[in-house]
């Protein structure tokens, strides 16, 4: 079982695996599921360390998008908003592909378009 894989499915069944402070931290989490993240450990913690060196050197609003991607390996996109004077500031990550910050006059935003086009392009 790979580490994504392992992940999916702890957060199938409603639990989760992260680390806190260099930790292997595993909350919610069937026996049968605890087996395999003992069998995997090793994997799985190279796996989030990985994730966390190349989330340590983007912006905070970047690296929790690449992070809610690296946390759920069933998303193809992940995608956050912020309000910046008269612009719209959406951070969008796509599996494999990048992670940019786009900016939209506030008056020209519109959410739902967006998600629609997200969805038509990467669904």
């Amino acid at each position: 079982m790979t580490p994504i894989n392992l992940m999916d499915a702890v957060r199938r069944t409603g639990g989760s695996i992260h680390l806190e402070g260099g930790r292997l931290i595993a909350r919610n989490i069937t026996s049968e599921l605890l087996d395999d993240l003992r069998q995997h450990r090793d994997a799985v913690l190279a796996y989030l360390k990985d994730v966390s060196a190349i989330t340590a050197h983007l912006p905070p609003h970047q690296a929790e998008v690449v992070a809610t991607l690296a946390a759920d390996p069933t998303l193809r996109y992940a995608y956050t908003t912020r309000t910046l004077g008269e612009s719209v500031i959406i951070t969008l990550a796509v599996r494999d592909v990048a992670v940019a910050d786009l900016s939209v006059p506030r008056d020209r935003y519109d959410g739902f378009d967006f998600m629609r086009v997200i969805q038509e392009e990467f669904s």
